[in-house]
């Protein structure tokens, strides 16, 4: 059992931080051959007065603002809370003296909250001409994978070899809830060139203001989206000993991954999906050669196909294709004792 807590300050004015984790795990043999593994783990992160952005460089006039290096545009109010919990099991299970099955699976459960300023203007020399602007988040997600692979070696033509054969399956799901905030009497009403106006704060001087602003607050208005990605594949790999100082590496993925976001209204009513894109069947194959020159030198040759799905989107906010293509390689490599 493992657990550790900060809570420190910064050199930015009013900034505090409070972290909090903590690990639990136990482990037992069922039989003289296997072995299990659970345990759970949690982390929680609290920063308060979490400034979201940069301090004004240049004054209204053109030089340098010279503000202070703890100067913090973030009233007391603002914060940035992280909460993460991991639930995982592990069984081991051997097969005489040369095979090991793995099964590995982790549920994982986590959650943002934040409320967050930016500063932006251009301070006079009164300290006035800086404002804040509000933006506020909270997301939900879950995550649950099984990893299974048995390993182990075999006897062919008077040489020994190994092998790995294995399975994954990886499920993320994450809901970002859409919120309305609400603005004190003493927060005006400012111009965005990028779309209809917004609430702002005027800060009265900048040079001696201690973070005292009205809070500003929030609610889910329950309109949501929901996003979900699936990936699974099976593989296997192989080291055949070709002869004493040689080598072949040889092995395949065969992978499927889906992704899709779905919207919906407060009302639960379902609006559309958008981003979805789907993979089935694409095979990664890889070989290489080793070939020990002397016990602590050996030089390796490899060629292997690459395809990485993607998160990105384009500008109409669709997923990218996956990255797809070839890798060659040849370098020497030397152990150091």
């Amino acid at each position: 059992m493992v657990a550790a807590w900060q809570d420190r300050d910064s050199y930015y004015d009013r900034y505090h931080d409070t972290k909090m984790s903590g690990m639990a795990v136990l482990e037992g043999d069922l039989t003289e051959s296997s072995t299990l593994t659970v345990g759970y783990q949690r982390q929680d992160n609290t920063p308060v007065d979490s400034t979201w952005g940069t301090v004004p460089f240049f004054a209204a006039d053109g030089s340098y603002a010279n503000l202070s290096r703890s100067t913090n545009m973030a009233p007391e109010w603002t914060r940035w809370q992280r909460e993460t919990s991991t639930a995982f099991a592990n069984l081991e299970q051997r097969f005489g003296e040369d095979w090991l099955l793995r099964v590995n699976t982790a549920h994982t459960k986590g959650a943002v909250q934040n409320l967050r300023v930016y500063g932006t203007g251009y301070p006079a020399a009164d300290g006035s001409g800086v404002f804040l602007r509000t933006g506020a988040g909270h997301t939900q997600d879950t995550r649950d994978s099984v990893d299974v692979y048995l390993s182990g070696g075999f006897a062919l033509f008077g040489r020994q070899h190994d092998v790995v054969i294995g399975g994954s399956w990886q499920d993320l799901q994450s809901t970002t809830y859409r919120v309305a905030q609400t603005y004190p009497a003493d927060w005006a009403s400012c111009p965005n060139a990028f779309g209809p106006p917004e609430r702002c704060y005027f800060i009265p001087n900048i040079r001696n203001w201690n973070g005292d602003a009205s809070e500003v607050t929030y609610t889910r208005t329950g309109a949501r989206r929901q996003a979900r990605t699936t990936q699974r594949g099976v593989y296997a790999s192989t080291r055949f000993r070709l002869a004493d100082p040689l080598s072949l590496i040889a092995g395949a993925r065969l992978s499927a991954w889906e992704t899709r976001t779905q919207a919906f209204e407060a009302s639960g009513s379902y609006t559309g999906t958008s981003g979805r894109y789907e993979v089935s069947d694409e095979v990664t194959p890889y070989v290489g050669l080793v070939y020990d020159i002397v016990p602590d030198v050996s030089v390796y040759a490899s060629y292997t196909e690459i395809f990485n799905p993607q998160n990105y989107r384009d500008k109409d906010n669709n997923l990218l294709a996956p990255v797809e293509g070839r890798s060659q390689l040849a370098s020497a490599t030397r152990e150091l004792n």
